[in-house]
């Protein structure tokens, strides 16, 4: 498979995502950042909230199903070497006008060993508009789903952006899938 495409996957039923949420709303949530670390910078790129679900006892189950999605979408798909650790996963808010500006998720010394990326939404459809996640690569599809409990996954490589919210709150969890080496 072409490692410019992207998937989509139904990742968690409405009772998981319930589940999942009632974890996010337990983290402390600070405004986001970029890696350069300039707060100017991070403004005009990002606008969003973000918290980290760590991995320990209660979130272990979750921790172990996207494991398990992120092996079976790649290895019927890209094959990409993945015997590196998932990292932290990153729970984000996008309110009133939150976006990330268009970006990829490895490059930087910290995060060259992402090989995947995975989007999972939490947030109702109906509960937000805008918002939409836009994946750059050669899949016919250009967003996300939206359906609650679905997941994008793409390589880390791909350029993607978070569109605008204008109404409502749009809420997701990210996950990053390591290997080896910083390229395949």
């Amino acid at each position: 498979m072409h490692i410019q495409n992207w998937f989509q996957v139904p990742a968690f039923n409405e009772d998981e995502c319930d589940q999942i949420q009632a974890l996010c709303d337990q983290v402390k949530m600070d405004e986001a950042s970029v890696i350069s670390g300039r707060r100017f910078v991070a403004r005009l790129q990002r606008n969003c909230q973000v918290g980290w679900i760590r991995p320990d006892g209660p979130n272990d189950w979750l921790y172990q199903r996207i494991e398990q999605l992120f092996e079976d979408v790649n290895k019927r798909t890209i094959g990409f070497n993945l015997d590196g650790e998932l990292e932290t996963l990153q729970y984000l808010e996008y309110g009133f006008g939150g976006f990330y500006g268009t970006h990829t998720d490895n490059g930087a010394d910290q995060v060259k060993r992402r090989k995947l990326t995975m989007v999972i939404q939490l947030s109702s459809p109906r509960s937000y508009t805008g918002g939409k996640l836009r994946v750059y690569g050669q899949t016919k599809l250009r967003h996300a789903p939206r359906y609650r409990g679905h997941a994008a996954i793409f390589p880390s490589h791909l350029p993607h952006r978070a569109n605008p919210v204008w109404t409502g709150k749009r809420k997701v969890l990210v996950a990053w899938k390591r290997g080896k080496k910083a390229l395949s």
